[in-house]
C-alpha cells in the first residue's frame, strides 16, 4: 500500500469507512482491525459525554456541590432541624460546611423542605435515605452534588447478648448477598415512577478515563508487530531454496532490506536499488 492509500484507510477509519486498497497480510489486517476498533470505542465515548454534557446544560443548575450554595444568591437552602445531618455538618472539620448549617433555613420535617423545592428556588439537605423514599414519585425534583453524609444504619440489641457474634455474622452475610438492598427495592422502590435523577458535576474525557483504549491498541500492535516477525521467518525459510549455503540470518537481512526498499519505492518514489532477484519455491524470476 502508498502512503496516499495508508492515510486514507486511517482517516476513514474515524467515519466507518474502511477503503478500497486494504493489507493482504494478517498482521496488517489486525493492525488495521485494532485501529477501528479503537476508533469505535473513542467515538462512542464521545458521543456519550456529549449527550451528558448537553443535558446538564438543559437542566441549568448552577450548583455542582453543597459549597457552591454558599456562593450564589440564586437559591435558598435549608437543613432538616434537628437531625443528624445538621449535627454532623455543624461540627465539620471544613469551616465551609459549617458556615452552610449556619447560614440554612431550619426545615421542621420532609414534607415541607420537598414543598419549597417544588415551588420555589430551593435547596433541601438532608439523609440519602430518606430522600430515596419520599422522591419515588417526584419527577421534577433533582439530586444534586455528592453525597455529604453516610448515615450507618444499626439494629438495637441488648447488652450482653449472647446471640450478637451469630447476628453480626448473619447481617454481615445478608449485606454481602445484597438481602437488604433487595428487600428495599421489593417494598419501597417497586412501582416508582421517578425516584429523584441526579445531576453531578460535568465531565470531561480526560487520559486516565480512556487509557485502557490506549492499552488495548497498543496491545493491537505488539500482536501485530508479532505477526509481522513470524511472517518474516516463514518467508524467509523459503527464500533461496538453490543455495543451501546461505545461513538464516543472511536470508532475513536480504527480506528486511527488500521490504525496506519496497516501502521507499511505493511510499516515495525511491529505491536503492537492492537485489531483488529472490528464488522462492514455485516463482520463475526474470529480473537478472
Amino acid at each position: 500500500m502508498s502512503m496516499y492509500n495508508s492515510l486514507f484507510v486511517v482517516g476513514g477509519g474515524f467515519v466507518g469507512q474502511g477503503g478500497d486498497c486494504l493489507p493482504s497480510s494478517p498482521s496488517g489486517r489486525f493492525l488495521l482491525w485494532s485501529w477501528w476498533f479503537f476508533v469505535m470505542l473513542i467515538i462512542a465515548m464521545y458521543t456519550a459525554n456529549l449527550t451528558a454534557f448537553l443535558t446538564l446544560d438543559s437542566q441549568k443548575v448552577p450548583i455542582n456541590k453543597a459549597t457552591d450554595l454558599l456562593s450564589q444568591q440564586a437559591y435558598e437552602w435549608g437543613i432538616h432541624y434537628p437531625s443528624f445531618s445538621e449535627s454532623v455538618l455543624a461540627l465539620h472539620s471544613k469551616e465551609a460546611y459549617r458556615n452552610l448549617v449556619n447560614s440554612a433555613t431550619a426545615i421542621e420535617n420532609m414534607s415541607t423542605g420537598i414543598a419549597r423545592v417544588e415551588n420555589e428556588k430551593f435547596v433541601y439537605i438532608d439523609e440519602t435515605l430518606r430522600f430515596s423514599h419520599h422522591l419515588l414519585d417526584k419527577c421534577d425534583i433533582l439530586y444534586v452534588g455528592e453525597e455529604l453524609v453516610s448515615v450507618p444504619y444499626a439494629f438495637g440489641i441488648s447488652k450482653n447478648c449472647p446471640y450478637l457474634r451469630l447476628i453480626d455474622k448473619q447481617m454481615l452475610q445478608y449485606k454481602e448477598e445484597g438481602y437488604f438492598e433487595g428487600l428495599w427495592n421489593q417494598y419501597v422502590t417497586s412501582g416508582a415512577t421517578c425516584g429523584g435523577s441526579s445531576v453531578s458535576d460535568d465531565q470531561t474525557l480526560t487520559i486516565d478515563m480512556i487509557k485502557g483504549i490506549f492499552y488495548f491498541l497498543a496491545l493491537g500492535v505488539a500482536i501485530s508487530a508479532s505477526l509481522l516477525v513470524l511472517e518474516v521467518i516463514m518467508v524467509s525459510i523459503k527464500d533461496y531454496p538453490q543455495k543451501p549455503e546461505m545461513t538464516f540470518c543472511i536470508k532475513v537481512k536480504e527480506r528486511i532490506w527488500l521490504k525496506v526498499d519496497d516501502i521507499k519505492t511505493e511510499w516515495f518514489g525511491k529505491s536503492k536499488g537492492v537485489n531483488r532477484d529472490l528464488e522462492i519455491p514455485g516463482i520463475v524470476s526474470n529480473q537478472r
